[in-house]
């Protein structure tokens, strides 16, 4: 008994020790408006925010899983030079979950290191998704957040880590890569990426 617990202190040193901070780019493509956007994300332990680029436009995101609440902001400020930001609850966004049924877990490799494989069965086909679990993440949290995103969904049924890399949804018809990622970086995250900028303002709404 006292090895095993000294194994699961170990084990736990390790992983915290080891733990993945650093920016992930992706790639992702809407399967049914084929609207291509990139993701660049940063992740430092429970931190985690999320920068959706669309040409010119720009959307963050940063949940604040202690107040279990989203900030959303972009960085184009409005007509008087203001720029806002919004908090809002987690159980007032409405979110489609994907209803998602596993056919297949299977090894494989991403950029020369071990990953995963999971094959899970869509209302729109079959989505193969890659993940490697030597970016972790706090699972429950993501899921959370992006509740709506297969890839973290099809993850989730797969292991208790773990981080998306590629998707690939198989139709009767085409395959359509939805998720690639172009570099995974591991760097010093400053604490304030995390923050809304000082200079925004919280929007509560019309008035």
């Amino acid at each position: 008994m006292k090895k095993l617990f000294l194994l699961a202190i170990v084990s736990s040193v390790y992983i915290s020790t080891f733990a993945f901070e650093g920016t992930i780019e992706q790639i992702y493509v809407n399967p049914e408006t084929q609207v291509q956007m990139t993701f660049l994300w940063y992740l430092d332990g429970d931190d985690v925010r999320l920068d959706i680029l669309n040409g010119e436009e720009s959307m963050t995101l940063i949940p604040d899983f202690e107040a279990m609440s989203l900030n959303m902001f972009g960085e184009k400020p409005d007509n008087d030079g203001n720029h806002w930001y919004t908090n809002t609850p987690l159980s007032e966004i409405d979110v489609n979950v994907p209803s998602l049924r596993l056919l297949e877990i299977a090894a494989g490799s991403f950029q020369n290191k071990p990953a995963q494989e999971v094959k899970v069965m869509t209302g729109s086909g079959m989505v193969v998704v890659q993940y490697v679990d030597y970016i972790q993440v706090n699972m429950k949290n993501m899921l959370a957040v992006f509740a709506e995103s297969v890839e973290f969904k099809a993850v989730s049924i797969a292991s208790s880590r773990g981080f998306p890399v590629s998707s690939i949804l198989m139709t009767s018809e085409d395959a359509i890569y939805t998720l690639t990622t172009k570099a995974i970086q591991e760097k010093v995250i400053e604490a304030g990426t995390f923050k809304v900028p000082s200079n925004y303002k919280l929007f509560s709404g019309l008035k």
